[in-house]
Order: structure tokens, then C-alpha cells, then sequence
């Protein structure tokens, strides 16, 4: 949160200064409205139309105003508070809107909130991925708690990087999103997901995860990052620079995982790949037999249809499991 004092619109009648502040983070404005519910909730009332909310007791102020044409997702406040009774109230705000929810960011004012992926429970299709793949999700993100505690008593950085990859259709969306909604129903995770045209400098990620602290344990999901931030010597026009600043500031916020999936994991820039920004590099592998069937089963859950087994056969050969990742 930026701020700065406002000196010539300091009021004799409350005898506080008033200082003027600015968010620019999306999960804040998204959250706009809520927050002045909380205001209400806390013992603000509207004293104006404007939008100004005045605390009687205390004598405190608060005008909150969205900047629609100078930056996205920014919100100015002024205010007789300071910046840590600002951000306790929004942190309320964004506790009611997002704590254990699904936040999926698809543009400067679009967004979408869901509490789980309809599909399969993860338990119900970890007997078909490899030892290895579940141990890691396990141990780092059901643990994820103590992993930060274990990280923190060292004085180490207790973000955590894991990035799943394999070509088209194999199934690292399937995967994922049915390991989410494990953490979305079991352990009160929130899961924020960026779409990939909003990648740009417009949003700090770095800056909506610190800013976001409330909502531990959080989940920073970005999809296909082979897509924008490959290589540096194969793009001269790439948002490598842009993640690599997002990384380094991902090692200063506390308790957040950055889970992120490729199709193609040779063509990202080398620097993303290092420990300590993708701490879990995970291959996955063609799905099996029993991977595919169960795939088939749930897509067709509730068909009254009984299918040859000629057909079933060659449905679960030419099965591609993106083609049917939104099941999940």
C-alpha cells in the first residue's frame, strides 16, 4: 500500500490529519463492495453520497474511490486511519469474499468466485498417478502449514514453487484441479488463478499475494507458463523479466505456493527453473489404462448408456484428457 500525507485537506473539526493511500491490487478492488459492508459492520455509517464513511465515536474517516482510468485494479482512500487500520479492515473484507474459495482473475474487471471444482475427489484417483507425484503434493501442500513453520525457524524464504509439465492432454489440469478441490473442501485453502492475458506489468502478483496475507494458506495458479515466459534468447519481447521480478518478490512474501503447469517445459527461460523459485519440478507422465477409464466413467456418470465394448475400447485409446479436463 502506497501512501502520502494530504496536508491542506487537514480538517479543524476531526483535528486528524488526513492521509491519502493507494491499493493497486485486483483481490482488493474486486473486493470494493465488501468493504464497505464492513465499514457498516464496524461502526461506519455514510456521511455523504460521495461515499464518505464517518465513525462517530472515534471521529475517524474514511473515503474510498476506485481509479478507473489511471491504473488498473487501483482504489485511493482518504483517510484519518493508518495504513495498518486500512489494510485490518480489508483484510476482513477479504476474509468474508475469498477465504476458502476459488478466484479465478480473467481480466482488469472480470473475475469469477466458486467454492470447488465439480469431479472426481483427488482420493479417488490417486491410485492412478505415481507415487512420486502424490508423495510431493502431500508432503508440501497438506502439510503446508508445517512446511512453513520447518522453513521459517531457519529464517528461509516459506514460499514454495511446483510446476507440473507434459504435452497437451495428458493431464496436469485434471490432475490438479482434482488435488484442489481436496484442498478447497479439506484444509480451507484459497486458490487464486490468473489468467494468462493478464499476465503483464499492469499486476504485481507478487504485490496481490503479500498484500493478501489474510488468506493463509493461498495457492497462486497460472497455467501453460511456456506460453509468455519462454527464454530469453528465443523472444527479444518477453515477460520473463516481468516473473523473474515476481519470483524475487515471492521470496519475500510469507506462506504462499506458486503452482504453475508447461507444455513444454524446454523453451522456459532456465533462470524460472532454478530452487527457490520452482522448488518441485514435476513430469508427468502418459495417463494409464485405469487413468483413462475412470476419465470415461465420469464423463459419462449419469448417461443412461451402455456402451459395445469395441467402442469402450477405442474411446479409452483415443482418450486426450484436456479434451475433458473440465469434468474436474
Amino acid at each position: 500500500m502506497s501512501t502520502h500525507y494530504v496536508k491542506e485537506f487537514t480538517s479543524p473539526i476531526l483535528d486528524k490529519p488526513l492521509r491519502e493511500f493507494s491499493i493497486c491490487c485486483p483481490l482488493h478492488f474486486f473486493a470494493f463492495e465488501r468493504f464497505k459492508e464492513v465499514l457498516l459492520k464496524n461502526g461506519y455509517e455514510i456521511a455523504h453520497p460521495s461515499g464518505v464513511f464517518f465513525h462517530r465515536p472515534s471521529r475517524e474517516l474514511i473515503y474510498p474511490e476506485i481509479e478507473r482510468f489511471d491504473k488498473p485494479y487501483k482504489i485511493n482512500f482518504l483517510t484519518t486511519l493508518d495504513s495498518r487500520e486500512i489494510q485490518a479492515l480489508f483484510f476482513q473484507a477479504l476474509r468474508e469474499e475469498y477465504k476458502n474459495k476459488y478466484v479465478l482473475i480473467e481480466g482488469i474487471e472480470s473475475y469469477k468466485i466458486q467454492n470447488s471444482f465439480s469431479g472426481p475427489h483427488f482420493d479417488e484417483i490417486k491410485h492412478t498417478l505415481p507415487l512420486s507425484v502424490i508423495a510431493i503434493l502431500q508432503n508440501s501442500l497438506s502439510n503446508f502449514e508445517e512446511y512453513c513453520n520447518r522453513f521459517l525457524n531457519y529464517n528461509l524464504s516459506n514460499a514454495l514453487g511446483i510446476l507440473l509439465y507434459c504435452p497437451p492432454g495428458v493431464g496436469k489440469s485434471f490432475i490438479l484441479k482434482s488435488y484442489f478441490n481436496k484442498l478447497l473442501l479439506e484444509r480451507n485453502f484459497t486458490l487464486v488463478q490468473v489468467y494468462q492475458k493478464c499476465l503483464n506489468a499492469d499486476l504485481n502478483l507478487s504485490e496481490l499475494l503479500d498484500s493478501c496475507q489474510a488468506l493463509f494458506p493461498r495457492i497462486l495458479f497460472l497455467e501453460d507458463i511456456d506460453m509468455k515466459f519462454k527464454d530469453r534468447q528465443e523472444r527479444t519481447r518477453s515477460l520473463v523479466g516481468f516473473l523473474l521480478e515476481t519470483f524475487e518478490g515471492l521470496s519475500q512474501v510469507e506462506k504462499v505456493v506458486l503452482v504453475a503447469t508447461s507444455n513444454n517445459v524446454d523453451v522456459i527461460e532456465k533462470a524460472l527453473l532454478r530452487p527457490g523459485r520452482i522448488d518441485y519440478p514435476i513430469k508427468i507422465e502418459k495417463p494409464s489404462r485405469s487413468a483413462k477409464e475412470l476419465v470415461l466413467s465420469k464423463y459419462l456418470d449419469g448417461l443412461d448408456l451402455s456402451l459395445p465394448l469395441p467402442l469402450k475400447e477405442t474411446l479409452i485409446l483415443l482418450l486426450n484428457l484436456k479434451e475433458h479436463s473440465s469434468i474436474c
